[in-house]
């Protein structure tokens, strides 16, 4: 029903956070009108809320390999766990990821393993997932980002391997990004601090730090997207975007 258009994951707490997360999506058939100030995405009503309530676990992540989904998720007591569909409709919780190096794991696939990389403080880790889904084999520290940072999101293109990621205080978030080689990977990494930050009063972006709800205005959990020659991320709270032009882009690279 949704091949070939974008679906824009995301949680909703309509009640309480951390207890009743539900997960849906939005559909679009292009990212392109974003460029004329025009939001594309709809929800599809038929599956909203598509999956929940689910008690305090929170998908960080999703990954589409070979027609199966997965969703390593975030929750408040740091046990995350994976999930998995065959649908997109129905998620099977596959359970608890024994022995990771951190928490609120991203998820990538390189062609033959799937690697978590997890917030850990200053610092991003890796771990590389076992056949089962819910251990890890191997792990290191990759980068000191040297401000709290966290929900890394990595993707290949360009013939290298790109990662968006939290960069600063809590709640204050900017955008930080990281790229390494695929001889390096999963290590290597080259670090930008704070490339795109989210505090901008000309558009209704405020930081209002005596808000004792804990609603200020903040971005984080970067999911990028490459339509064409253009790169959209997408952070959250509220979901907002930005993009730009790549000026060069290498033929076959897949």
């Amino acid at each position: 029903k949704w091949e070939g258009k974008w679906l824009l994951f995301f949680n909703h707490t309509p009640n309480k956070w951390p207890y009743d997360y539900y997960w849906s999506f939005a559909v679009s058939e292009s990212l392109e009108p974003f460029k004329r100030g025009i939001n594309p995405f709809q929800i599809d009503t038929s599956a909203y809320p598509l999956f929940g309530p689910i008690n305090g676990q929170a998908p960080n992540d999703w990954l589409e390999v070979n027609g199966i989904y997965y969703a390593p998720d975030e929750t408040y007591n740091g046990e995350s766990h994976m999930w998995m569909s065959n649908d997109i409709m129905h998620w099977k919780d596959l359970g608890e990821i024994e022995g990771i190096l951190g928490s609120d794991p991203g998820l990538v696939y390189d062609g033959i393993h799937f690697y978590l990389f997890n917030e850990n403080g200053n610092y991003l880790t890796y771990n590389r997932l076992n056949n089962d889904f819910t251990s890890v084999t191997e792990g290191d520290t990759v980068l000191n980002v040297g401000d709290h940072t966290g929900d890394p999101d990595l993707g290949f293109f360009n013939n290298k391997w790109h990662m968006f990621f939290d960069d600063g205080e809590h709640l204050h978030y900017n955008i930080g990004y990281a790229v390494t080689t695929p001889e390096a990977f999963p290590d290597g990494w080259k670090l930008e601090n704070k490339i795109y930050g989210p505090y901008n009063p000309d558009q209704g972006q405020i930081w209002d730090n005596d808000n004792k709800e804990g609603n200020d205005f903040g971005t984080g959990d970067a999911d990028f997207a490459l339509e064409h020659h253009t790169l959209y991320l997408f952070t959250e709270r509220p979901i907002g975007l930005a993009y730009r032009e790549l000026t060069e882009i290498f033929k076959n690279t897949g």
